[in-house]
């Protein structure tokens, strides 16, 4: 089983996505500063993983619930 070495974290609003970004790096999940893009009505940015992006996937929905998705 391999790793993925990306993941890309999605959420409406870009304040919203910016506090998941930021949850994750304290949490030493992410490595680096991530670029935040809009994708129609969504804001996204793909950041590289340090641990599994299941690990990030249950992180991000223990503490945001259903407004961030990993993907």
């Amino acid at each position: 089983m391999s790793k993925s070495k990306y993941a890309k974290i999605v959420a409406a609003y870009r304040t919203d996505l910016s506090l998941a970004l930021q949850w994750a790096r304290a949490n030493k999940t992410i490595t680096g500063p991530a670029e935040v893009q809009k994708s129609g009505d969504a804001y996204y940015a793909r950041v590289k993983l340090k641990k599994g992006k299941g690990f990030l996937k249950n992180l991000i929905s223990d503490k945001f619930g259903s407004f961030i998705k990993v993907k």
